[in-house]
């Protein structure tokens, strides 16, 4: 494979901001906002937590099954585009029934509808860096996909955040006809850049169609696009059951951040008081997403790994302290202690991020990666699964029994989660100097 140009790197990754701004948007604002609307605030988390979970779990199904339908097809267009392309023109139709959705069970529904479209996609989407990339730039790759996929959240914390704070506000008058304004607005901001990050990648990412062959043309049978060669692949599962529980520890602290500081924290307007908060971590995160792409292509790929899940468990058992103090004055900006451990939080999880995806693309069979990287969905979206089903019953129940209470649990579990997952990860080899995966031409 020949080297590839940092425009050629900007193209193959920018639907990642796009995806980015959408998915962080509708998990961190869109949702807890609707939820608390249209539920009892006493099973806020548990309402919050199903249908985080519910929508995941198809999630863990469309997307590796997607990405290994992918990977065996022969369109002309290429393996991935046409799936990228599908299952954005269904999320465009799906946003609009999330906003339209009156009641509980109809945001139920209308969330497990875009889960499928946006997974159709995103299957499709993790298979073009193993299938463009040299494995001597995968790093470099992963960097610039961390970088857009951070730049993402920082935005949409700041869009979707400012106009979901508004809706809130018209919720809590009692003025639910009000709040549709700023609904509509965030959702069509969020159809808008969908666009944005599809015709780029249509136009600019040069894929070759999967070869003549008749093997390659014959339509795959349902038990070959299933099948996973554990026993061949065991450092891959082993890494992914790692990046499960790390990912279980970030994903019971995020889902349910604006419901900790509204209700423990009382912070004035914690919608935007959150996004706001993400925007000041996630501008120091970005600092590291691409210097931690090169260090992993520099240091390789273990050492970045195992040290994010302890600075990820110290920030989670920080929170347990947290009062909104301020620390110390940085010019303008007052360093609260929700802040600070925000940031050492943000840190440990861009350098995981970054760190891990590189590790992942490194392991995986050339031949088949997107049904590889569509498993590690088994991670991110099985995670989300976990962290809901468990931690909003879980919240729910402990703060019937003291205010405040269910929190500090979640956060305790996180802790040991991020350390169960760094020690699953040790077991896995290091990879840095490991040959060529994906043979030339492909």
């Amino acid at each position: 494979m020949k080297p590839l140009r940092p425009f050629d790197l900007l193209a193959i990754n920018l639907y990642w901001f796009s995806l980015s701004f959408f998915l962080n948007g509708l998990g961190r604002f869109i949702q807890p906002v609707l939820v608390a609307a249209l539920v009892a605030p006493e099973i806020k988390n548990t309402a919050l937590g199903v249908l985080t979970a519910s929508g995941l779990v198809v999630a863990t199904v469309v997307q590796p099954l997607m990405g290994a339908v992918s990977d065996h097809s022969t369109l002309r267009w290429g393996r991935r585009r046409p799936f990228i392309l599908a299952g954005t023109l269904l999320d465009f139709g799906f946003l609009v029934l999330i906003g339209l959705s009156g009641n509980y069970l109809l945001l139920f529904v209308a969330i497990l509808l875009v889960q499928f479209s946006t997974n159709t996609a995103h299957g499709a989407l993790q298979g073009l860096i193993p299938d463009l990339v040299p494995p001597s730039q995968r790093g470099k790759a992963v960097g610039v996909k961390q970088f857009l996929e951070f730049a993402g959240l920082i935005l949409t914390s700041i869009i979707t955040a400012r106009f979901l704070d508004q809706a809130q506000g018209f919720f809590e008058r009692g003025q639910p006809a009000q709040a549709l304004g700023p609904i509509f607005t965030a959702l069509g901001i969020i159809i808008a850049l969908l666009a944005v990050g599809l015709v780029p990648t249509l136009l600019w990412v040069r894929e070759r169609p999967l070869g003549a062959s008749s093997e390659n043309r014959a339509r795959p049978r349902i038990s070959d696009v299933l099948r996973v060669d554990v026993r061949a692949n065991g450092d891959y599962f082993w890494l992914l059951a790692g990046r499960v529980f790390i990912l279980v520890g970030l994903s019971v602290i995020t889902t349910f951040a604006i419901y900790f500081f509204s209700d423990v924290v009382r912070l004035p307007n914690p919608v935007a008081v959150t996004g706001n908060l993400i925007v000041t971590a996630g501008l120091l995160t970005l600092l590291v997403t691409y210097p931690a792409g090169y260090l992993t292509d520099r240091l390789g790929r273990k050492p970045l790994n195992l040290i994010a899940g302890p600075l990820a468990a110290a920030a989670a058992l920080g929170l347990l302290t947290v009062t909104n103090r301020t620390l110390f004055q940085l010019g303008p900006l007052a360093v609260t202690d929700i802040l600070a451990y925000a940031t050492l939080l943000g840190l440990a999880s861009g350098v995981f991020l970054s760190a891990n995806w590189t590790w992942a693309t490194d392991l995986i069979p050339p031949a088949e990666a997107g049904k590889y990287l569509g498993l590690a969905n088994l991670a991110n979206a099985g995670s989300g699964v976990l962290s809901g089903f468990v931690g909003g019953p879980i919240i729910d129940f402990f703060n019937a029994q003291g205010p405040g209470l269910g929190y500090n649990v979640a956060f305790l579990l996180a802790a040991a989660s991020f350390l169960l997952g760094t020690l699953l990860m040790a077991r896995v080899r290091e990879t840095r100097t490991r040959p060529a995966l994906v043979p030339e031409g492909v």
